[in-house]
């Protein structure tokens, strides 16, 4: 038993050296599915933006084409009168 004389007084030390490595595998584990979950909120949040955003480009299409409508219903009105 005396060859294992150092145990008993580095066991302590050995025992946070193991749990050291071990907190830190499971902090990266959640650090790297934690990055994952972001980039796909990201990734949602940018679908999200580009619908409003066509949304709002055919409501403008719409508008400018219904401008043109009404100038050219004006536009006729007054080659009638001419």
């Amino acid at each position: 038993m005396e060859s294992f004389g150092w145990l008993n007084e580095w066991y302590m030390t050995i025992a946070a050296i193991v749990g050291g490595v071990v907190i830190a595998t499971r902090l990266r584990e959640q650090v790297h599915e934690l990055r994952k979950d972001v980039d796909d909120i990201q990734s949602r949040n940018t679908f999200v933006v580009l619908t409003k955003v066509k949304a709002t480009q055919e409501m403008h299409e719409k508008q400018i084409g219904g401008l043109w409508e009404f100038l050219n219903r004006i536009r006729d009105r007054m080659d009638d009168r001419r």
